[in-house]
């Protein structure tokens, strides 16, 4: 399922548009689809959240993602540091909000 509302997927796309080589904010949302669909696999890892969110990330490409209950996306970047990334997605999976 993509961003809520487009204003959303625009924002989110601008403020992480120097992570990725999308040439839209279209191509971005559909990246983030593709990668939040389906079932995790290694080297990706999951989490749920305690309010029911969904966190994804893969070690190899940094990518991560959340995915609120309902299905529409919350957000989809990069992790820049190598050397943070698990700990960060491991911070992640621990927020309330």
């Amino acid at each position: 399922m993509p961003f809520a509302a487009d204003i959303v997927r625009d924002l989110h796309y601008q403020k992480h548009i120097n992570e990725f080589t999308f040439a839209s904010a279209l191509e971005y949302e559909a990246e983030a689809d593709a990668f939040m669909a389906g079932v995790a696999v290694a080297p990706a890892r999951e989490c749920t959240r305690q309010n029911g969110d969904r966190v994804r990330f893969n070690r190899q490409t940094r990518y991560l993602a959340v995915q609120a209950p309902g299905g529409a996306l919350k957000t989809f970047h990069t992790i820049s540091d190598k050397a943070m990334a698990l700990g960060f997605f491991r911070w992640e999976c621990g927020r309330t909000t």
